[in-house]
This record gives C-alpha cells, structure tokens and sequence, in this order.
C-alpha cells in the first residue's frame, strides 16, 4: 500500500477513536477515583454509546442509567430505561 494513503488511514482511524463517545467518556471517567455513586441520565444521538461508556467505568456505581433515544440500549445493561424520541421530527 502507498505509504501516503496508509498514513491518511491511519490519521482517519486515529481521529475517529478520539470522538467515540463510548471510548472518550470511559477513558474520562476511568481516570477519576473521586466518583460514587451517580445518576445517569444521556439524551441525543450518542446517548446510548457515551451511556455505555459511563457504565463501563462506573459498572455498578451507576444509579438509575437512563437514555432518551429512538433505540434502546443494548442488553448488556440490565434495568436501563430508555424513552422513546419525541416523534416531532
């Protein structure tokens, strides 16, 4: 491969990691030792991925993980409520 076009790929594949809201608010989150338990609640487009994020390092710190999106979370996080998008749009 050209070595111009795996150096675009590579910054292509570096940039979108950086703006993975699951990856950037686990790796935020997993930094803090100071965080009890807390009430999660995530609404937009990226709820559920920067929610699932939250759970992965606060695991069962989380108290109440809500999410207003179209789809429900996945089912790995049990007892999770999800509201449905407001059908406005």
């Amino acid at each position: 491969m050209d070595p111009r076009r795996r150096l675009l790929l590579d910054l292509l594949e570096a940039a979108l990691g950086r703006v993975n809201g699951r990856s950037a608010v686990r790796t935020a989150l997993a930094a803090r030792t100071d965080v009890g338990p807390v009430h999660l609640a995530a609404v937009g487009k990226a709820a559920a991925s920067m929610a699932l994020g939250a759970h992965d390092a606060l695991g069962r710190r989380t108290r109440f993980p809500m999410t207003a999106r179209s789809q429900p979370v996945s089912a790995c996080c049990g007892g999770w409520t999800s509201f449905p998008r407001a059908s406005g749009r």
